[in-house]
């Protein structure tokens, strides 16, 4: 008896420790998977489809998730998650679309949790101007994947509101999320590959600018520009948006890169439309944070009515490297893509890819 009113004793003093335990942390993370935007109260089958790795949102023209988040704790139980994506298009017109995100997020133990919140897209270019609001409820799982890199899995409802130029729309959508640590300095450095190499395993994502230059006439249709947050990949022509590092030497590291983008259009005049990047390079450290890179890069693409096709191209590149904390680095870039024309069909006359591009990285243990 006496035993079991020490062990109630303690479980009675421990409680308020376990439940003032912090069950956040602060990270910063990119998410993508499955979303489907139905109109809302239409009776039809007139659903979007779409299955994008990383996430692609250009809200409210055409709604899924965004692509970037923060988690701020703010109690034990409690975090603040701002989210957002954002790209600015210029060609014959300019549009501006973004989506942005503010929610709580409440721990229901280390590893689940559920969320509300509100959305916003807005929509603003030549002679438009729109603006969506939507109501979030979401719920997940977390878990840690290795070294600072951690993982989600959430399902999702927005329901967004109607405006003059769209009706109310339901986005139901199922993602899976990479996070890491924004600071604290505890984790152990990444392994370094080879001895002594200037380069860390490390798994990244890339947002930027980037001008499309088609060789032909220099016709105005044939050229635009984009800045966006994450990059669109092989939905622009764009440098891939996933991209991983592994040291093959001192001075020498292999990186593939890989995006993939997907939608399907259901009803009368159904349509879906697939697009891939895959590349592949190698990086070679200068001096310091400095490196070159040279490799290949092709743009897979898939459309209904057309035959599937792939875009090779060649590309070099140079940037800096340079740390963040002991958790995430970074990284500017300046790369040029080279595609040659195509000359069965779809016909396509020879393109450049000039961009310069932001690189976030979290090391691999």
């Amino acid at each position: 008896m006496k035993k079991l009113f020490v062990f109630a004793l303690f479980g009675l003093l421990a409680a308020p420790a376990l439940r003032a335990q912090q069950l956040w942390r602060s990270e910063i993370g990119i998410q993508g998977g499955f979303a489907r935007v139905k109109p809302a109260g239409t009776g039809l089958n007139d659903r979007i489809d779409l299955f994008d790795l990383p996430g692609l949102d250009i809200a409210p023209a055409r709604p899924s998730y965004t692509a970037v988040f923060a988690v701020i704790p703010w109690s034990p139980k409690l975090a603040i998650e701002p989210s957002f994506s954002v790209s600015q298009t210029q060609q014959t017109l300019n549009t501006t679309l973004a989506d942005v995100g503010l929610r709580l997020d409440y721990a229901l133990s280390p590893k689940l949790y559920g969320a509300a919140g509100l959305t916003l897209g807005h929509q603003s270019g030549t002679a438009l101007e729109e603006t969506q609001l939507g109501a979030l409820i979401a719920g997940g799982y977390r878990m840690h994947l290795t070294g600072s890199l951690r993982g989600r899995v959430e399902a999702r409802i927005n329901l967004m509101s109607k405006t003059d130029r769209y009706g109310p729309r339901d986005v139901y959508a199922l993602l899976f999320g990479l996070s890491a640590t924004s600071g604290g300095g505890t984790s152990r450095r990444a392994a370094a590959g080879p001895a002594r190499s200037l380069w860390r395993q490390v798994i990244g994502v890339s947002a930027g600018y980037s001008q499309i230059h088609g060789i032909r006439n220099n016709a105005a249709a044939n050229n635009f520009t984009m800045l966006s947050f994450l990059g669109q990949g092989s939905r622009s022509l764009m440098p891939p948006t996933l991209f991983a590092i592994f040291p093959i030497g001192k001075r020498l590291a292999v990186e593939p890169g890989f995006d993939l983008h997907r939608l399907q259009q259901a009803g009368p005049g159904s349509l879906t439309s697939a697009t891939s990047n895959i590349a592949a390079r190698l990086d070679y450290a200068i001096h310091g944070g400095w490196y070159a890179a040279a490799g290949g890069d092709a743009q897979y693409v898939k459309i209904t009515g057309t035959p599937a096709y792939a875009r090779p191209g060649g590309v070099v590149a140079a940037g800096y490297r340079f740390g963040l904390s002991d958790e995430l680095g970074g990284r500017i870039e300046l790369s040029h893509t080279m595609f040659p024309a195509r000359r069965t069909n779809p016909r396509f006359p020879a393109a450049n890819v000039t961009g310069i591009s932001l690189g976030l990285t979290v090391p691999l243990q």
